[in-house]
């Protein structure tokens, strides 16, 4: 290897011998134990211009190390591309859908609660007390109110917008 003509000054002449010169330093090694605050590279060098192509390899999943936990699961165990998308139009918890119209071929089940704990409300919806003072009979229209004592009745409900009325 040769390098161009340097002069590396090691301090004023007399102190440490003065300038180095090209015979002084005949490879990098030694340049670079001379000036040992600086790393050095020769630009001329075959790898820094060596543009391969990357080996195509594989890897356990004991040799990745942040793989994470889903990475070691089956397949099977995971959505297919359609099931997401269709989990992703899918009604959601926390949801407030909003239908125009919705048809049920056969028996319809509702929550059942005492009137105490009946949900939130909002108009239209529909629930079972379990509680009642009223029997539905008769009482249809009627303001739920839970018993207190005696006779309870399971009763169908209806809020209305204002109370939860017997439906």
């Amino acid at each position: 290897m040769s390098l161009n003509t340097i002069i590396i000054s090691r301090g004023p002449k007399g102190e440490d011998g003065g300038d180095l010169s090209q015979t002084d330093i005949d490879s990098l090694a030694k340049l670079n134990g001379i000036v040992a605050d600086a790393t050095l590279i020769d630009t001329g060098d075959a790898r820094l211009s060596d543009a391969r192509t990357p080996t195509a390899h594989t890897h356990t999943l004991s040799q990745i190390t942040d793989a994470g936990t889903a990475a070691a699961a089956a397949t099977g165990d995971f959505a297919t591309a359609a099931q997401g998308t269709k989990a992703d139009s899918a009604v959601q918890e926390g949801d407030s859908p909003s239908f125009v119209d919705v048809t049920a071929s056969g028996t319809v089940k509702t929550g059942s609660y005492t009137v105490a704990t009946l949900p939130t409300p909002s108009t239209g919806m529909r629930a079972q007390v379990t509680d009642s003072n009223r029997a539905a009979a008769n009482n249809f229209g009627s303001t739920v109110i839970a018993a207190a004592g005696g006779t309870q009745y399971t009763v169908p409900v209806f809020y209305d917008g204002t109370d939860w009325i017997i439906a």
